[in-house]
């Protein structure tokens, strides 16, 4: 029962950003909808870009912050047991290597996006 509770803070917690975004964002395809023109191929770039950041907003974030929730968990309660304590020390590092790598990435293709000039922002 306890980490069924504690299942269901963690993912409130973690998707409570969502609705702070949510009312100020447009949609992923920034083309083609009510009172907006037509799609055309300019329209391709910039419509992957912001589906990549909305991605990395709306979906990494939130799961990089229950992760780290679990991880910290396992290492709170690991009372004296080491290997469950480095587990959960571990689980922090991984998540937040993997994140780490998933930014640069971000910004790899940002500055090559921006350096070709395919952003109509």
């Amino acid at each position: 029962m306890k980490r069924f509770i504690f299942g269901i803070t963690a993912l409130f917690l973690g998707l409570s950003a969502l609705s702070v975004f949510a009312q100020t964002e447009e949609g992923l395809v920034i083309c083609g909808g009510y009172n907006q023109p037509e799609c055309t191929y300019n329209d391709v770039i910039p419509t992957i870009n912001n589906i990549i950041n909305k991605g990395l907003m709306f979906i990494v974030i939130p799961i990089l912050t229950i992760l780290i929730i679990i991880g910290g968990f396992k290492m709170l309660t690991a009372a004296g047991n080491e290997s469950k304590y480095k587990s959960g020390l571990d689980m922090i590092k991984g998540v937040v290597w993997g994140f780490g790598f998933a930014l640069l990435a971000w910004v790899v293709v940002q500055t090559i996006i921006s350096f070709l000039g395919l952003t109509t922002n």
